[in-house]
């Protein structure tokens, strides 16, 4: 059944292949979903200045990480494969285990799906680490698939776009740390996938809300 891109995609479209053909530079520029951007550390949320007193430091009790089950490679089938389809399905399974991480404040598993280059998926890591030494953590947030789409471009071996409704939650205010509830939102993952070692890995992200295409 043929899809849609999103029309609002074609900027970002072009700002991730110009991205990807820079210099290393900082990645594109966008409006990030709630908390998920790099701005979303910074609350509130920098290391304490050292000690210039020489008194062992005090370590703060944390809470013990939600059990929640983690997203089954399972239910992704073909993520492994090197095809158009099996791209689609590893972004499907990245964004699955993002937003399991930010309930469980466990990166280990999201950091093995990104390059050491993506430098949005590095900030992410480092802000759902900052969830997890917090002991604050995000309430279950379901994931609703709109559709994915498979786009033409020589920058990247798959580019792909993954449209879906993030449900209504919970997440730590970054300034206070309280919970606070987030209403069901659209969201589109546009992303510059890799093949290397017989996997797919994230090479280039951008997250932002956005109305879906009927």
């Amino acid at each position: 059944m043929p899809r849609q891109i999103l029309p609002s995609l074609a900027a970002a479209v072009l700002a991730l292949g110009a991205a990807a053909c820079g210099n290393g530079g900082d990645g594109p520029v966008t409006t990030p979903p709630p908390a998920l951007g790099s701005d979303a550390s910074d609350g509130g949320g920098s290391d304490p200045d050292p000690s210039d007193g020489g008194g062992a430091e005090t370590e703060e009790p944390t809470a013990a990480a939600p059990d929640i089950p983690a997203p089954d490679p399972a239910d992704y089938p073909g993520m492994n494969e090197e095809t158009p389809e099996g791209a689609e399905q590893a972004l499907r399974y990245y964004i699955a285990v993002m937003y399991w991480s930010y309930q469980t404040g466990d990166a280990n598993e999201l950091e093995k799906l990104h390059t050491d280059t993506c430098e949005r998926c590095l900030e992410r890591t480092h802000d759902i680490r900052s969830v997890g030494d917090s002991g604050t953590h995000w309430s279950p947030a379901p994931i609703e698939d709109v559709g994915t789409n498979n786009i033409h471009t020589d920058d990247f071996d798959q580019l792909i776009s993954y449209a879906y409704q993030l449900g209504a939650h919970q997440e730590p205010n970054p300034n206070t740390l309280e919970l606070e509830h987030v209403p069901q939102a659209p969201y589109t993952a546009l992303a510059g996938m890799t093949w290397d070692q017989d996997a797919w890995t994230v090479e280039r992200i951008l997250i932002s809300e956005s109305e879906h295409a009927e």
